[in-house]
């Protein structure tokens, strides 16, 4: 779900004919023994190919390039050019990259007398997808069919069924299970084709890092466990890859993995970095980069480690140029980062002291007038908060239709949740309780409804802001079932195991509240949240006075579940 569908161009920078790219350490140790004569051409293919596989095209390229300079005879290294500038999970075909392609098939065909039979079985399947004269679908499905041929064929190769697998997840891209759960047509011989690849080689990169895309938004996400911890240790110099069991340790609650995922991520970034020296404009800078950054903060927020958040979005709101977030509101969740850790946290003061965006970035001033208009609602200025709210809704009817903040996140729908949401809060704080409710279940149905994103579209579930609301009306056992809602959906978050033990415990149910407890303090165990987070009786993590400021006391919850 990254920058690169909106940036594609830049998948084609390259450098200069006279610059070869360093080799990277680190990147694993699979490799394809391709036609050549030259060892540094294998070796700047071998590497070419992880990093295609870890999504770091650009770099992929310029290795790919290294390879053909090495072996002028190779066809392989043109067939590596052609699939980094092809469409992936991320990025659709576009004009642009059907050109490169093209033309890097050019060099494949002109040498694949050169090349194996499984080589040139490849080029084969490649101008099958690149077949001009038939629309892209038809194309896809083309290159889908022509894969899976040629897997059957060569049932031992492991790349071969990786890039089945791949083609057949494009027929349906991020669209690969039905709203019953069940998979798209063709994806059941997707995954077979990625698993044939795991039991082909248990390194290979690609397979992993697939298996993890096609089971992240399936209902249940756990038969992408096996690859997630795979990825943790695959290739510890490649960012990306390391980063993607975040995705899945996510999903079943494993956040303090999730954080560890990223923070290594965060730190291969950095070395490549170091070494490689990508430009700043780069898709994997600008914004895989961005992607590890913002899902780090996220994972720290969910785990109540509120100073860690802010630092990892600090430095995310840092890495956005000004003239990209000019450019387009996809960037703005990133530039709002600090903003949403300090609304997370409740933290007021620091809120009401955030300066406006520039009046042209609607999605962030959206976000400002929304975290602006709760702290006044909290803090008892109802007038001032209407004021944020009227705002946010003329906001909101003129976003225009269809634009997005990531490439599944409608932007018109992620303001709708944040209207809602505070509109919920003004209408308690007058004491229309009804009201409140009304508006936050209409909110948790169209947070429902727009469907699955990494990390979520809007960082706060509205079944805990729903669930708190209940809680403070007296209505318990409600708020029980939405708090345990929640954390069928996201479990063992500390957010919800919070409002569950309190929810408990008002009702009686003194034993459960005390199990729900206790897994709170395992959840928090490295939290630096307020020690009353939810009832003042209810301690779970040492506080960190030098890292909270005083506040008001509020009866539930401390910090708020917005």
């Amino acid at each position: 779900m990254i920058l690169a569908l909106l940036v594609p161009a830049l998948l084609h920078a390259t450098a200069p004919a006279d610059s070869l790219p360093p080799l990277l350490p680190g990147l694993g140790t699979y490799a394809r023994e391709i036609a050549t004569s030259s060892p540094r051409a294998q070796r700047y293919f071998d590497q070419g190919l992880a990093l295609l596989y870890g999504f770091n095209h650009a770099e992929a390229l310029r290795a790919f390039q290294a390879a053909a300079a090495m072996d002028t005879a190779a066809p392989m290294p043109y067939v590596g050019m052609a699939l980094a500038h092809g469409p992936y999970v991320d990025r659709a075909r576009n004009p642009a990259s059907d050109r490169a392609a093209r033309q890097a098939l050019e060099g494949a065909t002109a040498r694949a007398a050169a090349g194996t039979a499984t080589e040139r079985g490849l080029i084969a399947a490649l101008v099958a997808r690149y077949d001009s004269t038939r629309a892209v679908p038809e194309a896809e499905s083309a290159y889908a069919e022509a894969m899976g041929r040629l897997q059957a064929r060569y049932p031992r190769d492991p790349d071969l069924a990786t890039l089945h697998g791949e083609a057949r997840m494009l027929l349906h891209r991020r669209r690969y299970w039905r709203p019953d759960h069940t998979p798209a047509p063709g994806i059941e011989q997707g995954r077979s084709a990625l698993e044939a690849a795991m039991a082909l080689a248990a390194d290979h990169p690609g397979a992993h890092h697939l298996y993890v895309h096609l089971f992240e938004a399936a209902h249940d996400p756990r038969p992408a466990l096996p690859a997630a911890e795979r990825l943790r240790t695959l290739a510890p110099g490649a960012g990306h890859l390391l980063h993607m069991s975040s995705h899945v340790f996510f999903r079943v609650g494993r956040y303090a993995e999730s954080v560890e995922a990223n923070v290594r991520a965060r730190e291969a970034d950095r070395r490549y970095f170091a070494l490689a020296r990508p430009p700043a404009t780069s898709v994997y800078v600008s914004a895989y980069h961005a992607h590890t950054l913002h899902f780090l903060w996220v994972a720290l927020a969910t785990e109540g480690r509120r100073r860690e958040a802010l630092e990892a979005a600090d430095s995310l709101a840092a890495r956005v140029a000004p003239a990209a977030a000019d450019a387009s509101p996809y960037f703005h969740p990133w530039t709002s980062a600090p903003l949403l850790v300090h609304l997370r946290f409740g933290d007021w003061a620091e809120i009401l002291r955030a300066p406006a965006p520039p009046p042209r970035h609607a999605y962030s001033t959206g976000v400002w007038r929304h975290a602006r208009g709760m702290a006044h609602a909290e803090l008892g200025s109802l007038d001032s908060a209407a004021v944020s709210l009227g705002a946010l809704d003329s906001i909101t009817a003129a976003f225009p239709p269809g634009t997005t903040v990531a490439p599944t996140a409608p932007g018109r729908g992620i303001l709708r949740l944040m209207h809602l949401s505070l509109g919920a809060r003004i209408a308690e704080a007058r004491g229309d309780v009804p009201a409140a409710l009304a508006q936050l279940r209409e909110g948790v149905a169209l947070q429902d409804s727009l469907g699955h994103m990494e990390p979520p579209g809007w960082h706060i579930p509205l079944r805990q802001t729903l669930g708190a609301t209940l809680l403070r009306a007296g209505r318990a056992r409600e708020a029980e079932a939405a708090f345990t809602e929640d954390l069928a959906m996201q479990p063992g978050n500390g957010w919800s195991l919070c409002g569950l033990a309190a929810a408990l415990q008002r009702q009686g149910r003194r034993a459960e509240a005390a199990r729900a407890h206790a897994s709170l303090r395992r959840a928090w165990s490295r939290a630096d949240a307020p020690a009353s987070c939810a009832f003042p009786a209810m301690p779970i993590a040492a506080r960190r006075a030098d890292v909270y400021h005083v506040r008001r006391k509020s009866h539930f919850p401390h910090p708020p579940l917005p």
